[in-house]
């Protein structure tokens, strides 16, 4: 009866390491996917001109997100969204264009752990 009570402690002394383990691996990067997305990519006509983006940001646990807006008009200040839960959150963001020319963007997530998104960029023809 020894040897069983021995034998039992071990295995649920192997799974209890093992959900540890799997629970830590997934605190080192809870942010596991970035995407991005314009409404429209091209615009002609009247400015100013709004292009709104729209990004992806998704993660497998709770937790408090930091991230900035990578823009070549200029980046923006570091943003802060907070999930109860893991899952995913839409976060938005919109470049004024004023005269023709291409402009770009990218959601760059810096913590908990360093994601990027693909690059989205726009074409406006002002008339």
């Amino acid at each position: 009866m020894v040897k069983y009570k021995f034998l039992l402690i071990i295995v649920l002394s192997t799974i209890a390491f093992t959900f540890v383990s799997c629970n830590n691996d997934n605190n080192k990067n809870p942010v596991t996917n970035v995407t991005l997305q314009v409404d429209s990519a091209t615009f002609s006509g009247t400015c100013p001109h709004d292009f709104k983006f729209s990004g992806l940001i998704e993660t497998n646990v709770a937790g408090t997100i930091n991230y900035v807006w990578e823009r070549s008009t200029g980046n923006s200040g570091v943003q802060t969204v907070t999930l109860p839960v893991g899952g995913g959150v839409i976060v938005q963001d919109t470049i004024t264009v004023t005269q023709s020319g291409n402009i770009s963007d990218t959601l760059h997530v810096t913590s908990p752990n360093d994601k990027v998104s693909n690059t989205v960029t726009a074409s406006a023809t002002c008339q």
